[in-house]
């Protein structure tokens, strides 16, 4: 009985999430300035969108430091983050002098805040389902952190959608393309779920596809959540 009160539980919370995203779309959908989006998130106070905003700095410095520390020239390079959240990555990268930024994102708040920039190209969608959407060997710096769990993909039967997904990213890569990914890692009782990320699936997937381990970065890699950040160079068309 235990196991079936789990999943309903799990079924009525993906119901519950759903209805709150169709309603947050319907409600942002037609948002076409800052004063609009302001008094929308004054009366709706989504914490998570909160949070994001007051540690807005501190997110822009992460990806400053990475692209320091790899000495990524972004000016005139056409930019994909995939999981944008407050979108700091993107500001970093427009002042910097990117061609083009675009995203792919999930959240309807997310969404309208980084559209509202008017720089970048939006695509509020499901990255894990709908990459094909993209546009194929569009970009030169392919850039996520956060939006995907190295845990979700240790049971054996989920592998094959994280080889998918990966075939479908490096389709959006042109030749020479950098691809850099930053996942997720779980925790409990302030201890990380997987011990040791390296030796992980997760890992050995993207090694297979010619991703390596990158030294630990400051600011930008933390020892229990974002331990290691992969990266790849596309060096001949998918």
């Amino acid at each position: 009985m235990g196991a079936i009160k789990r999943r309903i539980r799990g079924t009525l919370h993906a119901w519950q999430a759903a209805w709150q995203r169709h309603r947050a779309l319907r409600l942002l959908s037609s948002v076409t300035s800052r004063q609009q989006l302001s008094k929308i998130i004054d009366r709706e106070a989504p914490e998570y969108f909160l949070f994001s905003a007051h540690t807005s700095a501190e997110r822009r410095s992460e990806f400053v430091s990475v692209a320091d520390f790899l000495r990524i020239d972004v000016e005139n390079c056409d930019f994909l983050d995939i999981g944008p959240g407050y979108g700091d990555a993107l500001d970093v990268c427009h002042e910097r002098g990117a061609r083009s930024i675009t995203f792919v994102e999930w959240d309807p708040f997310f969404c309208a805040h980084n559209r509202l920039k008017g720089y970048a190209t939006e695509h509020c969608l499901n990255h894990l389902r709908q990459l094909h959407r993209l546009p194929e060997r569009a970009f030169d710096l392919i850039w996520s952190k956060g939006c995907i769990s190295a845990d979700h993909f240790e049971r054996r039967r989920r592998r094959p959608r994280l080889r998918h997904w990966l075939d479908q990213l490096h389709q959006r890569a042109r030749p020479g393309a950098r691809v850099l990914l930053c996942p997720h890692w779980q925790t409990r009782h302030n201890e990380r779920v997987i011990e040791h990320p390296a030796r992980s699936a997760f890992a050995q997937i993207l090694g297979e596809a010619g991703y390596e381990i990158l030294p630990s970065i400051r600011r930008h890699n933390t020892l229990l959540t974002y331990p290691v950040t992969f990266s790849r160079t596309v060096t001949e068309p998918p």
